[in-house]
């Protein structure tokens, strides 16, 4: 299943992503696009880690 959404906010994201695994599904890949793939383990906790570094 493909999603296309936008979000700003990083906690609002991390919500609805676990929300859509509480429905069984997991992410597979986000580019421009969350794709997602069906599971049976509903027990998943999904966080964004979004970090600016100075240097590369």
């Amino acid at each position: 299943m493909e999603v296309f959404k936008m979000y700003l906010d990083i906690e609002k994201e991390e919500r609805w992503l676990n929300e859509m695994s509480e429905k069984g599904y997991t992410l597979g890949s986000k580019f421009f696009r969350y794709k997602f793939e069906k599971i049976d383990v509903k027990n998943r906790v999904i966080r964004v880690d979004f970090r600016t570094f100075k240097t590369k």
